[in-house]
């Protein structure tokens, strides 16, 4: 069975912070959809972020990639 891999132009942004709120990692997402499927503490859309090189989803069941603007 073939996967299909779509290409998307902005990221859905995960922000991970440690117990005093300092950000300290970051997920990027094809879509809201895959956002809130990776994970449970969901908190809220944070989407139509450029990134700047190509990425893949980081939801492990996508395929597809996000455009970087370089």
């Amino acid at each position: 069975m073939q996967t299909l891999q779509h290409t998307f132009n902005s990221a859905h942004i995960e922000l991970i912070e440690d117990k005093e709120g300092n950000l300290i990692d970051t997920k990027n997402y094809c879509s809201d959809y895959c956002h809130k499927k990776s994970n449970k503490n969901y908190e809220g859309w944070n989407g139509l972020n450029e990134i700047s090189f190509d990425q893949k989803c980081d939801n492990k069941d996508c395929n597809n990639v996000i455009k970087g603007v370089n």
